[in-house]
């Protein structure tokens, strides 16, 4: 195999707030010992459905995410989180009762977080030393197995699980939990495995 293969780690806007959003909405509905990031007042109210909302908002935006990923040249439609975006969150899994500026003003809670460098950044950085590591495994791997990728492998890093819906994986491109990457290191690999054959 050359060493044209390419592993490309991104930070998905959308995925990453739906799981804001679902972190909240597990904080204030199930007990848990630990809670989730964010640790919020509870200023939102969810709608009765938010179960089964939040798994298709979530396998929508999976779907963008993965056309998203292949797309040689982005459009302006291609950005994340236009407002037109938000008003589809609201609309799907917030309350009616709950005024659009109170979700606007949690979107612009996770927003100072996430494009800070806290954020998006930070676990960029920190993921990078373990993507190299990931790399240089998956490359062995491939050369043992004769392997030879097509294209590059696309992922999408989410820096919780998310619970309520089904992660996602499909050829050249998977959605990740950052714990994957430190926590079920032999499963990851075996997995991106599995994405490039």
């Amino acid at each position: 195999m050359t060493n044209e293969f390419v592993i490309q780690l991104t930070g998905s806007t959308d995925l990453n707030f739906l799981v804001y959003i679902q972190n909240d909405f597990l904080n204030r509905n199930q007990k848990m010992d630990r809670p989730k990031f964010p640790l919020l007042d509870g200023s939102l109210t969810y709608k009765d459905t938010f179960k089964a909302d939040f798994k298709e908002a979530w396998e929508s935006a999976v779907q963008r995410e993965q056309l998203i990923a292949h797309k040689k040249e982005l459009t302006r439609n291609d950005l994340p989180l236009a407002e037109t975006d938000l008003h589809w969150f609201y609309d799907r899994l917030v309350d009616a009762s709950v005024p659009y500026e109170s979700f606007h003003f949690f979107y612009r809670a996770f927003a100072t977080w996430w494009d800070g460098l806290a954020g998006r950044f930070s676990i960029e950085r920190g993921l990078g030393e373990e993507l190299q590591s990931i790399y240089l495994e998956l490359i062995e791997i491939m050369n043992d197995k004769s392997l030879s990728p097509e294209k590059e492998l696309q992922l999408r890093f989410i820096y919780d699980d998310v619970v309520l819906a089904d992660n996602h994986m499909a050829d050249y491109f998977a959605v990740l939990s950052i714990e994957w990457f430190f926590t079920e290191r032999n499963a990851l690999l075996s997995k991106l495995t599995s994405l490039v054959q």
